[in-house]
C-alpha cells in the first residue's frame, strides 16, 4: 500500500508522500479497547527515541488464560521526514538477522518493510504450561512513519496468516 496525497490545482494531478504527526500516533496502533486476540491492555505508553516521536500498546493475557499468545505489542513512531523513517527501518532489519530469524512475506505493508519469524526466544520467568517460544515480528514505513507489530506465542494455533492479519489490519489505521 502506498499512502499519498492527490492535489489538483489546474496544472495535473502531483502527489505527496504520507506525512503523519506526533498526534496520530495513538490513532494509529492497535486500540485499547480493542486488543489483538484474546488479550488484554497491559501499558499505553509515548516514548521518543533517537530522532522520532513514539506511541505503542502492549497487550498481555487475559487472567488464566495465556494461549495461543503470550504477548502483543503495537507501535508506531513519526520521523521528520521519509529518509529518517527509511534509516530506522533499515537499521531495525539489519539487527533482525541470524540464526534465530527467519524472513517471512511483509509484501503489501507500506511503502517498504520486512517481516521476521523470531525463533528461541527465553521462557519468562512468569509463565506457566508449554512453551513455543516464538514470535512473528513486522515492521513497516509509510512515508515518515514506521509501524511495528509483535506477537508472541505461547504454544501452537497460531500461524503466520494469523500474525499477518494483525499487521494488516493495524496498517490500514492509516487510511
Amino acid at each position: 500500500m502506498v499512502a499519498v496525497v492527490v492535489a489538483v490545482d489546474g496544472g495535473g494531478p502531483s502527489t505527496q508522500a504520507a506525512t503523519f504527526t506526533k498526534a496520530d500516533l495513538p490513532d494509529l496502533v492497535f486500540p485499547d479497547d480493542d486488543p489483538p486476540g484474546a488479550l488484554r491492555l497491559d501499558a499505553s505508553e509515548p516514548f521518543t527515541t533517537g530522532n522520532a516521536q513514539g506511541y505503542g500498546n502492549k497487550f498481555v493475557p487475559l487472567k488464566g488464560s495465556a494461549k495461543p499468545y503470550w504477548y502483543a505489542a503495537s507501535t508506531a513512531a513519526v520521523f521528520e521526514d521519509e529518509g529518517a523513517a527509511q534509516s530506522a527501518l533499515d537499521s531495525d532489519k539489519g539487527s533482525k538477522q541470524g540464526e534465530n530469524f527467519e524472513p517471512i512475506s511483509a509484501r503489501g505493508l507500506g511503502d517498504d518493510g520486512f517481516a521476521v519469524f523470531v525463533t528461541g526466544l527465553p521462557r519468562p520467568k512468569n509463565f506457566e504450561g508449554s512453551w513455543k517460544g516464538s514470535d512473528y515480528h513486522y515492521e513497516w514505513r509509510i512515508g515518515n512513519l514506521v509501524q511495528v507489530f509483535d506477537l508472541s506465542l505461547s504454544g501452537p494455533g497460531v500461524s503466520e496468516a494469523t500474525a499477518r492479519g494483525f499487521a494488516n489490519t493495524m496498517e490500514a489505521l492509516t487510511e
